[in-house]
């Protein structure tokens, strides 16, 4: 009987192989073994997936040379967890306006200094759909920075996390702007004033959770608009008194399932 070598496989099969790896380790280890696989990676135009938690500074910059320099276009998500490598998307000139095609982003600790300029390039990426952003740093102007966030209109999930501030800014009311997120998840201080704000950037909005909720700035209005497809809530009171909380729940919250 003859014996079947992972040489022999079809193309199509490697794709499929490849759609459960991490791409870095994938080239690494399939461009070492023969040369149809350096023509393989050279030729392809699958989309690529890259994670970048854990690798040196000299094996990014390899890397970022070999692999995502050339291919911007074909970067279909990408997680970044070391401070040092922003440094490289963003020095001397922004990559991350050529990844057109970029669906999912993941910064794990980022910077407040990279936020203008990343959230400026964002905002043309018409085709990213999912935001996880932990900022490291305390964002001097809040308000402003959540805006910028909530006008990404292609977002449909985004989660937040940024460290607490000495001083509250409140969010503007907005008006006459469609946006297409569906799951919001913010890990910030929010006081429940601000709660009509909000949900007024989001028409679409599912599933809404707020991890640190109070209600001490001044007395709570009832927000009267509540997007009717809002039927998942977790607000994590910690700060404040029930009777304040309650209008909202009895009024408002007559959507929600959970």
């Amino acid at each position: 009987m003859e014996k079947t070598k992972i040489e022999d496989l079809a193309n199509e099969i490697f794709y499929e192989i490849f759609e459960y790896l991490n791409y870095f380790q994938s080239y690494e280890i399939f461009t070492n073994l023969k040369q149809r696989f350096r023509n393989f990676f050279a030729n392809s135009t699958s989309p690529i997936k890259l994670n970048l938690r854990s690798v040196s500074r000299s094996i990014f910059t390899f890397y970022y040379r070999n692999i995502i320099v050339p291919n911007p276009h074909r970067i279909q998500s990408l997680h970044l967890s070391n401070p040092f490598l922003l440094d490289s998307f963003f020095s001397p000139v922004s990559i991350i306006p050529k990844f057109v095609n970029l669906q999912a982003l993941i910064i794990d600790d980022i910077s407040s200094k990279y936020l203008e300029n990343l959230l400026n390039d964002l905002s043309i990426l018409s085709n990213l759909r999912s935001l996880l952003m932990i900022c490291n740093s305390t964002v001097p102007n809040r308000s402003f920075f959540y805006q910028k966030i909530f006008r990404l209109s292609s977002l449909k999930y985004c989660k937040i996390s940024i460290l607490k501030l000495d001083r509250y800014e409140y969010l503007p009311t907005l008006t006459n702007q469609f946006n297409s997120m569906t799951h919001l998840i913010i890990d910030d201080d929010f006081v429940l004033d601000d709660f009509s704000a909000l949900l007024s950037y989001f028409p679409q909005l599912h599933h809404l959770s707020i991890h640190k909720l109070s209600t001490i700035l001044k007395e709570s209005s009832i927000c009267s608009t509540i997007p009717n497809q809002l039927t998942h809530v977790y607000l994590n009171l910690i700060y404040g008194y029930f009777y304040q909380f309650e209008p909202l729940i009895r009024y408002v919250f007559h959507y929600l399932q959970v």
